[in-house]
């Protein structure tokens, strides 16, 4: 959701309980009824509705002691910035890594990579 990419998430589930959730999608309905992520209808997606908000997750994440996440974060911007900036070395280089570092089970899953 960061890089802009709607979620599916299933509303059906929640039970309006801010302390107990059964899964993710729980939690999403949550953040939807707080007004940290916009529902689209039509096709049951969440976003990130701006910059702001999306700072503050990235914010919330590094503050957190999420180190993985974190540094998953930041390798996907320097391989952005590499293909930005044509440089085909590092932008071989940052695949290379993911390509190493990605579970065969979730290498095909565009949200791990």
């Amino acid at each position: 959701m960061l890089a802009g990419e709607r979620v599916q998430v299933n509303t059906g589930t929640f039970s309006n309980d801010m302390t107990n959730f059964q899964g993710k999608d729980d939690v999403l309905t949550l953040l939807i009824h707080l007004g940290y992520l916009s529902y689209h209808w039509p096709d049951k997606t969440v976003t990130i509705p701006n910059k702001e908000v999306s700072q503050e997750y990235i914010n919330a994440i590094s503050t957190m002691k999420w180190s993985e996440v974190t540094a998953s974060v930041e390798a996907s911007k320097i391989l952005l910035e590499a293909l930005w900036n044509l440089d085909e070395k590092a932008v071989a280089e940052g695949i290379d890594k993911a390509h190493r570092e990605i579970s065969i089970l979730q290498y095909n899953n565009k949200n791990a990579f």
